[in-house]
């Protein structure tokens, strides 16, 4: 089965609203899940400049968190730092698995291993 997905850039007003309702404006931000319905935003820039495989990976971490907001999960649980977030480091653990099998060897995510 083949899918293809069609992601729309967001507007940096979006971008500095959703960022002010997650606990501060960050300066430039790839992807990430609005906590209020759980719909994808991706930074139009990075859409247009980011490198392809990149892109994909962020996209599989990503639609982790979407799948995690409809089981009802909290995605900005604050009383963890964020590489220490349950949601993180599942969404992480996919998205290691899933460069592995693109051939990935690297170790620069250092954070998981199988």
């Amino acid at each position: 089965m083949n899918v293809t997905l069609r992601l729309k850039p967001f507007s940096a007003a979006k971008l500095k609203r959703t960022a002010e309702l997650e606990g501060g404006v960050h300066p430039f931000w790839y992807m990430g899940v609005d906590n209020t319905d759980g719909h994808l935003l991706v930074n139009g820039r990075y859409l247009r400049t980011g490198d392809r495989v990149d892109i994909y990976l962020d996209v599989v971490h990503e639609l982790c968190h979407v799948k995690q907001w409809m089981d009802g999960r909290e995605l900005f649980d604050y009383q963890y730092d964020y590489v220490d977030r349950p949601t993180e480091i599942e969404a992480y653990r996919y998205t290691v698995l899933e460069a592995k099998r693109l051939g990935w060897q690297g170790t620069h995510f250092g954070v998981l291993e199988d």
